[in-house]
């Protein structure tokens, strides 16, 4: 594969594979459903396209032990917003804006959030094994077991691309990593 696989602590950005945008958010609460920041993809990645990958929520702040540890397949991680510090989120029954599917936000303070933030990593390699970069990886939410996904025919006033969690699989699902950093923040 020739690329580095993601490391705990890693900084990264999530490109959609089926539409060629990145994840993002910036600080833009949805008007609807739970009312928390949007979170949505574009074209251009930018600075509200950084991410860090850490240890799932009931590891708090010792997730830091991990940092560098190579993440697997099948791991459960938590993305947290670098710009506002919020991390991706969704929560059951909460709908959203445009297509109605399930919302996805960006939670908390500092890094600080709750267990729907938890995200499965599913690549299509073995369980167990590295999550390379340039693997097509699929991220489960842990509470709904939905998809992060995105498509076209959603987009909100400013050209970009609903984001939802999905529960069915299809190529909406696909995501890998754009840019990707293991130097520390």
């Amino acid at each position: 594969h020739g690329t580095p696989p993601v490391t705990y602590g890693a900084r990264l950005q999530l490109y959609h594979h089926a539409t060629g945008t990145y994840l993002r958010s910036e600080p833009v609460n949805y008007t609807t459903g739970s009312g928390q920041q949007e979170v949505t993809s574009q074209r251009v990645a930018d600075d509200y396209s950084w991410f860090i990958v850490k240890g799932p929520n009931y590891m708090g702040d010792t997730w830091r032990q991990l940092k560098g540890t190579v993440i697997m397949n099948k791991s459960k991680v938590r993305l947290e917003h670098i710009a506002t510090g919020k991390n991706l989120h969704s929560s059951p029954g909460i709908r959203s804006p445009s297509s109605g599917q399930q919302e996805v936000s960006a939670f908390g303070n500092n890094g600080v959030g709750d267990e729907n933030d938890d995200w499965l990593v599913e690549t299509d390699h073995e369980d167990g094994t590295p999550w390379y970069i340039s693997y097509r990886t699929r991220l489960i939410h842990c509470n709904s077991n939905h998809a992060l996904h995105s498509h076209r025919g959603h987009d909100n006033a400013k050209g970009q691309q609903e984001v939802t969690a999905y529960e069915g699989s299809d190529e909406n699902d696909i995501w890998r990593c754009g840019s990707y950093s293991d130097q520390d923040v």
